[in-house]
């Protein structure tokens, strides 16, 4: 097992990986995002002024949606790495978001002010940040009346 592949003190493995692979999906994400900006406008849709049951899905509300998830996923990643450390965002960023990258190619395209000890020291606080933000953004999402039961049953079943 690679040393940047172990599991962080405060992270059990299993959560590690989960925020790692989260982590490895946000080039995906942007590039989606781009794909969806650069085809919005005027599509070939027909306006005849009737109105059409047998299709209740709005094509665009369905795009709308899409993007929003994708920047929602895209800014959670963006604000744990500005919350761990201002200068530092942009190469833990680049550095989590990129399967197989080692701090040695990390060093040679971003600028990284600090240790190799210290970096992976800022990259625990990263996944933790990560973990914790991503917690508040479910839970944000649940009806208010299952927050508490959610919340209770989590404290009681896991650690």
């Amino acid at each position: 097992m690679r040393r940047d592949d172990k599991p962080l003190k405060r992270l059990n493995r299993f959560k590690y990986r989960e925020l790692n692979y989260f982590c490895y999906q946000y080039n995906s994400w942007k590039a989606q995002i781009r794909d969806i900006e650069g085809s919005l406008g005027v599509s070939g849709v027909n306006y005849d002024g009737m109105p059409h049951a047998h299709n209740n899905e709005s094509p665009v509300e369905n795009v709308a949606i899409r993007l929003a998830l994708l920047s929602s996923k895209v800014d959670i990643v963006e604000k744990a790495a500005r919350l761990t450390d201002a200068e530092l965002a942009s190469a833990l960023l680049r550095y989590c978001t990129t399967p197989g990258m080692s701090f040695q190619q990390l060093c040679k395209k971003e600028n990284v002010h600090c240790s190799q000890a210290t970096f992976y020291r800022k990259r625990s606080e990263f996944f933790c940040k990560l973990d914790k933000l991503k917690e508040e953004n479910f839970y944000s999402e649940l009806p208010r009346k299952y927050r508490a039961v959610e919340k209770h049953h989590r404290g009681k079943w896991t650690s």
